[in-house]
């Protein structure tokens, strides 16, 4: 019985396990996702600024306009490193949740054996005597051996 439950325990555990587990898989994919792009980002930010700083000193663009672009790819290097962290979050969360999870079944493990093990302290043993109305006689037969 003890058993019983035990098993179930665990394939609740097994399933749940399983499914944060494929979470966690997916968050560390999108976390290495996001990073690229944050480099991408930061990367095509500092190119921009390079070439407009580049096209003011040559006779191009405007300062002002330098400027804008330059904050634009600030604030989109910003934008990715917010998705990131909100991705850390959510897979810091998941793996709080995992840890609890297993937890959790362990305290349940460790309740119902315990449990069982109370009820297996508590068993009585008892003689039971055995009485003429216990046996009971279907077939007679003679048996000689020589010897």
């Amino acid at each position: 019985m003890a058993d019983e439950q035990i098993d179930k325990l665990r394939e609740a555990l097994v399933k749940k396990e399983d499914r944060l587990d494929t979470d966690l898989t997916k968050l560390e994919d999108r976390i290495r996702e996001l990073e690229y792009d944050r480099e991408s980002t930061r990367n095509e930010a500092w190119a921009g600024a390079a070439l407009d700083v580049l096209g003011g000193l040559l006779g191009g663009r405007r300062s002002r306009s330098t400027g804008r672009s330059i904050l634009r790819g600030r604030k989109a290097t910003g934008k990715a490193e917010q998705r990131i962290a909100t991705a850390q979050n959510r897979y810091n969360a998941k793996l709080s949740d995992l840890n609890e999870l297993r937890e959790e079944v362990e305290d349940d493990i460790n309740q119902i054996v315990f449990e069982w093990q109370d009820k297996a302290q508590n068993v009585t043993a008892y003689d039971v005597p055995l009485e003429k109305t216990d046996i009971a006689v279907h077939d007679i037969a003679l048996v000689w051996l020589r010897s």
